[in-house]
């Protein structure tokens, strides 16, 4: 997967000091979260709007 992903960077990318990051895998997703991802999009009445974006970053 390393190297699909890396062939959309650009060459003076490697002189980034974020560049390791761009080499590493991706985390798995987690199988109870993928289950609701490929369920049926949610009505756009239901979605939080745009913006109260921040209040998906607070817990709970």
């Amino acid at each position: 997967m390393t190297e699909k992903f890396t062939q959309n960077i650009p060459a003076n990318a490697a002189t980034l000091p974020y560049y390791k990051y761009y080499l590493q895998d991706m985390a798995k997703v987690d199988p109870t979260a993928r289950k609701k991802m490929v369920q049926a999009p949610i009505d756009p009445k239901d979605a939080t709007p745009v913006q109260d974006r921040n209040d998906l970053l607070k817990p709970g």
